[in-house]
C-alpha cells in the first residue's frame, strides 16, 4: 500500500498539491487492491503446491530408496561373512558362540 501511495503521490505532483492529496489517495487505494489480490493468488499457489509435495510422499520414497540400498549391502556383507567364516573353519561368528 505505501508503494502504491508514493508512487501516486509522485504523479499526483505534477498537479501540484491536490494533485498529489488526490494521487496519494487513488495510489493507495490501488496498492491495496493489487496487492490483496496478489497476496490471495500467491497464497492459493503455495497451498497447491504444499499440498502437491505432500501428495508425492517424498519421505515414504527417500526411505524406501534407503532400505533397498542397506538391504543390497546388508545381504551382500553377510554372503561375505559366510564364506569368510567357512573358509576359516567355523559355523558362528565369534559374537554369536555362547
Amino acid at each position: 500500500m505505501m508503494a502504491g501511495a508514493k508512487l501516486g503521490a509522485m504523479a499526483g505532483a505534477f498537479g501540484g498539491p491536490i494533485g498529489a492529496a488526490i494521487g496519494g489517495v487513488v495510489g493507495g487505494a490501488a496498492g491495496l487492491f493489487f496487492g490483496d489480490q496478489a497476496g490471495q493468488i500467491i497464497g492459493e499457489k503455495m497451498g497447491e503446491w504444499t499440498t502437491q509435495l505432500r501428495e508425492a510422499d517424498i519421505p515414504g520414497k527417500i526411505v524406501g530408496a534407503w532400505d533397498a540400498t542397506t538391504s543390497a549391502i546388508k545381504s551382500g556383507w553377510d554372503g561375505a561373512l559366510k564364506i569368510i567364516l567357512r573358509c576359516l573353519g567355523q559355523s558362528q561368528r565369534p559374537w554369536q558362540r555362547g
